[in-house]
């Protein structure tokens, strides 16, 4: 308002002649227009006036109103909290509107004055013992919920709610507030029921903002809830709404939301994008409500980009903040944030008051974190049995409320704990906790890369518990008590617990979608189909730009190692891109990626159906050392390989080898040696006795030489053993039986005309097969992606003799390249195009360049062609490990499907007879030529459950 226009509008008030309605009237517009002190002293003056005189209840309580607001916004609050007061006295005489409002302004001055108690006082005194209507009733909730008096809040909303004499926004407003409550409570099922049901309650013609502002808020209690997926839907309808209704607070409210399911589900750099935008979005409209909230999670973001200099600066803004506005629900969490990067004194300070903040208001979730927070100060103090105290307080208050991921920190680290007191068993409870809330958590999560991300977060826990297990299996193997916690007894429960931690967290998101039913990426809307392709081809065109650059095929304007640095940041930066995005359709469209968590199998249920013949050796890192447990005929055994790091240069040498030229000394001698290192401990221990079939399940950090190409005294590993390889034993439960017939096949070969060997191979396949689809093999430009995306859900056997484009850096996008369909048309059939598939028991080969490879997902999950085409339905996958020659191929393929079709040999079977036919030829004698292909899938000797779908698992 202009000067000219106070100077109007105070004349006005003070004119004598306005009748009464008409200076209330001119009050109001006084005391919202916020004017300077000396002009709202004048408003002052002329409404202590009208207080004086004689006035009927309505006006007076009118005028007192405006006397307590103008009173406040001059400085004067304490003056204006009495004047409010003086007004309650006569509530039962107005109309409930201007009731409402003040009790409304009452309570916000109790509030910001700190004077809970005597504003509850007053209230009650006020509106008596009936149910008190809406307003009053959210505003005697607010005030309880100040004091920590949650329960008595709860029991107010909850009385006027069933009283039902409220309906539309009223109703959805009393329900919503309910469940603000019941969440501080902890009880976070019960406020995302009262959330929904307050959404719905709303009218359908409710102003959008008003709509995206509740969605907002469902959102974020879906969010703590651990429901990521349906916080994601929320959030996401508030934008929408936002958007369509133009609000800047709606907007800055609902990008709040998108924020927190994004950096919940890992994707921080676009969580900290949504946050600063809503920092915004509230600056333009003067409110600063969020301020420390948001502060608080960029600084948080920072910490995980690892920018420590911007996390420590938003942190000392936010805890500033909550100081300037005295934001008492926020300043907690500013604290305990500032008590990261403060001395073990000064954060136990920090923390305490945290703890009373939260706990006067009765935040259990808050209190929990406190706890949390002063265990880890304490135990970087060393003082353990403290820390595990008080770390077992915020355990219970994470089971009291549901919170899974605090249980499943809180226990990891408990566990860690336990080892350095001497508790092995408390220990390894505290990891089973920690496991099981995190399969509660992974079971509401759509996104394969979430998925992944959460995967690695278990990891410190894993390790930590393979530790423990092997640490106490050496130690009580010896003793000889028999009490059960030495001795042999003992000895094997902790080898059975060895085992469980490996399968519970190798392949696990494998394991979950064998168990599921993934759907085609054609459940997108159009627009986030599009997003993801254009997202998807900047990634292809970085990786295309630096494999050009590593060839030496820059253009020379650029220095090397800049170059190179700015070639490999830029495809970081695009695949976090695509990650991102794809996360967040997974997220809000549920039906584009569907998983189902499954639980591994029991040992009981393996040792059945492996029989007598098959023995299982299982390789793990455990810090720095080797290791192995071999399963064979019902027996665990756990073995020693020595260093992790040697064994694994040993490894990734000879495949380098085999890869580029090969060097038949070299590979010789380095053969023998990591056979000495793999295979000799296991066969010295006679833990493979018997076993005429291997299944080997790798660690990746050693996997990129087949064992049964390992040399020993006896000869190759492969002439004594049918050797085959599984990404981890609980995936065998979901592979079924390998078809009774081959019958239709998809022959696919040489779509780009420069693999003539390739041709003569699939006629020689043609012969032996009567029904191939299509018509028959597609061979050069038929052989297209879209031909493949017809006919292999059908096939009962996939054969694709094609180069391939490996992406170790972004090993999704890594393709097999088929003919081009048209000229904008791409022919690349990428891993993560294999994905949704679903195919028909089927066996695939896959005879092009390193089709066996994979690349390492920050967990023991190898991300390549093979693990699609399993998660996809095939039984089993040949593939390759290293470049493959025409010749020495096409020989191969001749003799393998001359054994599968003709003699109705298992592959595996077949697979041998095919090297053995190799290796008779002189020039393809050495292992560079038989060795790359592979076997993943089951041997013959395993009792495969062939009428199984492998998709239905009961709970």
């Amino acid at each position: 308002m202009t000067v000219v226009d106070t100077a109007a509008l105070l004349a006005a008030l003070e004119s004598a002649d306005l009748s009464l309605p008409e200076k209330l009237h001119a009050a109001g517009a006084a005391v919202d227009a916020r004017l300077e002190p000396a002009a709202m002293n004048r408003v002052i003056a002329v409404l202590t006036a009208l207080r004086s005189t004689s006035l009927a209840p309505h006006h007076a309580v009118t005028v007192s109103l405006l006397l307590g607001e103008a009173l406040r916004a001059a400085g004067q609050a304490e003056a204006g909290f009495d004047t409010l007061t003086d007004a309650l006295g006569a509530l039962r005489e107005v109309d409930p509107g201007i009731r409402d409002l003040v009790v409304q302004r009452f309570t916000r001055n109790a509030l910001a004055l700190r004077r809970g108690e005597e504003a509850l006082r007053r209230l009650r005194e006020s509106l008596g013992d009936a149910i008190p209507a809406a307003q009053p009733a959210l505003e005697l909730s607010r005030i309880m919920a100040s004091l920590g008096r949650l329960d008595e809040a709860v029991t107010v909303l909850t009385r006027t709610i069933e009283a039902g004499r409220t309906a539309g926004p009223e109703a959805a407003e009393l329900v919503r507030q309910r469940g603000v409550l019941l969440e501080r409570q902890g009880e976070t099922t019960a406020a995302v029921a009262d959330f929904t049901a307050g959404n719905r309650l709303m009218p359908a013609d409710a102003p959008p903002d008003e709509r995206a502002l509740a969605s907002a808020s469902l959102s974020t209690t879906l969010h703590n809830a651990g429901r990521p997926d349906e916080a994601a839907q929320a959030a996401d309808r508030a934008l929408e709404l936002a958007r369509a209704g133009g609000s800047p607070h709606a907007l800055g409210a609902a990008l709040t939301a998108r924020g927190n399911v994004c950096l919940g589900s890992g994707q921080t750099r676009l969580a900290l994008h949504h946050y600063h935008q809503a920092l915004l979005e509230f600056a333009t409209v003067g409110t600063r409500d969020h301020e420390v909230v948001l502060l608080n999670n960029i600084a948080h973001c920072y910490l995980g980009l690892g920018q420590l200099h911007l996390h420590a600066k938003y942190l000392g803004w936010a805890l500033d903040s909550a100081e300037e506005l005295d934001d008492r629900e926020n300043r907690p969490l500013a604290l305990l944030n500032m008590s990261v990067a403060s001395s073990p004194r000064e954060a136990r300070g920090l923390i305490t008051e945290a703890w009373g903040l939260y706990a006067e208001r009765g935040d259990r979730q808050g209190q929990a974190l406190a706890l949390c927070r002063l265990a880890q100060v304490l135990q970087w103090q060393d003082q353990h049995a403290d820390s595990l105290h008080f770390f077992g307080m915020a355990a219970d208050i994470g089971r009291t409320i549901g919170d899974s991921r605090a249980i499943a920190v809180i226990h990891g680290e408990m566990g860690d704990l336990s080892v350095s007191l001497g508790r092995p068993d408390s220990a390894w409870d505290h990891y089973e906790q920690s496991w099981a809330a995190h399969e509660t958590m992974r079971r509401l999560t759509f996104a394969e890369s979430v998925q992944l991300d959460m995967s690695a977060e278990t990891q410190s826990c894993v390790a930590g518990a393979m530790q423990l297990a092997l640490a106490q299996e050496s130690a009580v193997e010896g003793s000889g008590a028999r009490d059960g916690t030495s001795g042999p007894a003992a000895s094997a429960l902790w080898r059975s617990r060895l085992f469980t931690v490996l399968e519970r967290s190798r392949a696990r998101v494998l394991v979950d979608r064998l168990g599921s039913t993934p759907t085609a990426s054609a459940a997108l809307p159009v627009h986030v189909r599009d997003r993801l392709a254009g997202l998807a081809e900047q990634v292809r065109t970085r990786q295309h730009l630096l494999q050009a650059h590593r060839s030496g095929d820059g253009d020379g304007t650029e220095a090397e190692p800049e170059r190179l640095e700015r070639l490999t940041s830029d495809l970081r930066r695009a695949r976090a891109e695509f990650d991102e995005f794809e996360a967040f359709a997974a997220q809000s469209f549920p039906t584009y990626r569907s998983f189902t968590t499954v639980d591994p199998g029991d040992e009981s249920a393996f040792d059945a159906a492996m029989g007598e013949r098959v023995a299982v050796v299982e390789y793990a890192a455990v810090g720095e050392e080797l290791i192995s447990l071999v399963r064979n005929r019902g027996r665990l055994s756990v073995h020693r390989h020595g260093s992790l790091a040697e064994a694994a240069a040993l490894d990734q040498e000879l495949a380098g080898l085999c890869w580029d030229s090969p060097d038949t000394g070299r590979i010789t001698e380095l053969s023998r040696r990591l056979h000495t290192q793999l295979l000799e401990p296991v066969e010295r221990a006679g833990a493979l006795a018997g076993a005429g079939e291997l299944i080997v399940v790798p660690t990746p950090k050693v996997f990129e030489f087949p064992v049964e190409a390992l040399l020993g005294a006896d000869g190759y590993a492969f002439e004594k053993y049918a050797v085959t390889y599984l990404p981890s034993l609980s995936v065998s439960r979901f592979l079924r039986a390998l078809p009774s017939s081959y019958e239709p096949a998809l022959i696919m070969a040489n779509p780009d005309g420069t693999l003539r060997r390739a041709e003569e191979e699939v006629e020689a396949i043609r012969r032996q097969l009567r029904n191939i689809t299509a018509g028959g093999p597609l061979v050069g430009g038929t052989a297209t992606k879209k031909a493949f995306t017809r006919w292999a859900p059908s096939a009962r056997l996939v054969h694709l003799a094609a180069h391939t484009d490996l992406q170790p850096d972004a090993p999704a996008f890594s393709s097999i390249v088929l003919a081009s369909e048209g000229p904008d048309g791409t022919g690349h059939l990428e891993v993560r195009d294999l994905l949704p598939l679903r195919l028909e028991p089927c066996l695939t080969v896959l005879s092009g360049c390193g089709t066996g490879r994979g690349s390492e997902a920050g967990t023991d999950e190898m991300i390549g062609f093979v693990r699609a085409f399993l998660a996809g339905g095939s039984c089993a996958v040949l593939a390759t490990r290293w470049p493959v020659r025409d010749r020495p191929t096409s020989l191969f393929m001749h003799t393998f499907y001359e054994g599968l079709i003709q003699d109705a040999l298992h592959p595996l079977e077949a697979l041998n007879r095919a090297r053995d036919h190799l290796r008779a030829q002189g020039p393809f004698r050495h292992p560079a030529f038989w060795a790359p292909f592979t076997y993943f899938g089951l041997p013959p000797g395993w009792k495969a459950r062939a009428g199984t779908d492998r998709r239905t698992v009961p709970e």
